[in-house]
């Protein structure tokens, strides 16, 4: 007995009960070839769009290091030429004066 009917109002007609697990089984497949590819498609875009951010990030904070350590280099630099300023400073100009050249050198400023 052939009865024609549809699966919940979509998707292939139904022409008997023996033919419904293998138009089943085809929607199935159908359905994971499609998830497959949209799987695909997500891989390729996570590796075409995500992971050149990914190491443009890294690039980033490696830069970010260097600059970093060049500035605390420089820092450190100038720490070590002030404090051998003070030093011959105070070695050469007494305690006295150095007071009244800063007096003198704030009002010029």
């Amino acid at each position: 007995m052939l009865i024609a009917f549809r699966h919940r109002g979509k998707g292939h007609p139904y022409f008997n009960v023996s033919t419904e697990p293998d138009l089943q089984r085809h929607n199935i497949l159908r359905q994971k070839s499609l998830f497959s590819a949209v799987v695909r498609g997500c891989r390729l875009l996570f590796e075409a769009e995500v992971f050149p951010s990914l190491f443009q990030i890294a690039d980033l904070q490696q830069e970010h290091q260097r600059e970093m350590e060049g500035l605390l280099e420089n820092v450190r630099q100038l720490s070590r030429e002030l404090h051998l300023q003070m030093l011959i400073i105070d070695q050469f100009v007494p305690p006295e004066y150095q007071v009244s050249v800063v007096q003198v050198r704030s009002q010029f400023s």
